[in-house]
């Protein structure tokens, strides 16, 4: 399950099995924590970090039903019973790619242990790194399905049809001469078409669609608006 609480992000993750001696049932808790571009010093990583669990604690503190969010509740399987987890695991899944010293992940280690106490089996960090040495494939599918992904959606009205068109950007690129310059954005089309593509182009072709009628669409097609960067117009 996500949550998002106050300004915090959790994803907790509970896993269990039963059997003739007894059940038992575990969760594994993600907080995203992601490090703004450029704060890459490692004094500044552990501010970041320490900032974040203190930000944690207190969300938690404040919303009633934080214990079921992370020990979850008893789940029934068939007829038995996993109970309610009795360990947790607290995982800061961060985007730092900076290598940090023993003593910097000390420190946040034992922020966390002041803040939260003893009541997590063990606290870690989840990086790219470490999440591509840990399962490598899964990590390699999911980063080639992303590259797969639209990153924006181009409008391109040509011969009285107007067609979505998914492209990936590349990035802004200048050109010219020192009296004259020019920006263009690279782009390259891909042929992976989204579910939903072609009821968009007729709901953007057709001079009956009303804003309810979009509004209904992305509704329904979340995932136009999760990839979209912007929508240009060609």
């Amino acid at each position: 399950m996500a949550y998002g609480l106050g300004e915090t992000e959790l994803l907790v993750r509970m896993f269990g099995h039963y059997g003739s001696l007894g059940s038992s049932a575990a969760t594994w808790i993600y907080h995203q924590a992601f490090l703004p571009v450029g704060l890459w010093a490692e004094k500044s990583i552990v501010i970041h970090l320490k900032d974040r669990l203190t930000t944690a604690k207190r969300d938690l503190n404040s919303h009633q039903d934080a214990s079921r969010m992370l020990y979850g509740s008893a789940q029934w399987t068939g007829n038995d019973l996993i109970p309610v987890a009795t360990e947790a695991y607290y995982y800061l899944a961060t985007n730092i790619a900076a290598p940090l010293s023993d003593g910097a992940m000390n420190a946040v280690r034992n922020h966390f242990r002041t803040h939260f106490g003893s009541g997590f089996a063990q606290f870690g960090f989840a990086t790219p790194q470490s999440m591509a040495e840990a399962a490598p494939s899964e990590v390699r599918r999911f980063v080639l399905d992303l590259l797969n992904s639209p990153s924006s959606y181009y409008f391109v009205a040509r011969e009285g049809k107007v067609s979505v068109v998914p492209v990936t950007e590349h990035g802004l690129y200048m050109t010219g001469t020192s009296g004259s310059m020019e920006a263009a954005t690279s782009t390259s089309s891909i042929s992976i078409r989204p579910p939903g593509l072609s009821d968009l182009e007729a709901l953007v072709g057709s001079l009956a669609t009303s804003e309810a009628d979009l509004q209904a669409f992305f509704t329904e097609n979340p995932h136009f608006l999760l990839g979209l960067d912007d929508i240009t117009v060609r």
